[in-house]
């Protein structure tokens, strides 16, 4: 089974570095803090869509696919979970 995480020190950095806190990014995102908490701490899963709002947010400058791209693997990973309870 395949599973799709958020890289939770890229956002903490842009977060950070704007001087934003998690409320702020979950306002942008459209997902409330509690949730925002639980995405980066590995214990939800964004969905589809909310992955496409996430890149949405930091490629929102009029960046091409490959940029878009390089922003997905900035923040999220992709893991394997094997289905026999481990």
């Amino acid at each position: 089974m395949t599973f799709v995480i958020i890289k939770r020190e890229p956002i903490k950095q842009y977060l950070r570095v704007r001087n934003k806190n998690q409320r702020w990014f979950a306002d942008q995102i459209g997902v409330s803090q509690y949730y925002l908490s639980l995405l980066l701490n590995g214990k939800r899963q964004p969905s589809p869509r909310l992955r496409e709002t996430i890149v949405f947010h930091f490629g929102r400058r009029g960046r091409n696919d490959d940029e878009r791209m390089e922003l997905w693997n900035k923040f999220f990973e992709v893991r394997e979970k094997s289905g026999c309870g481990q």
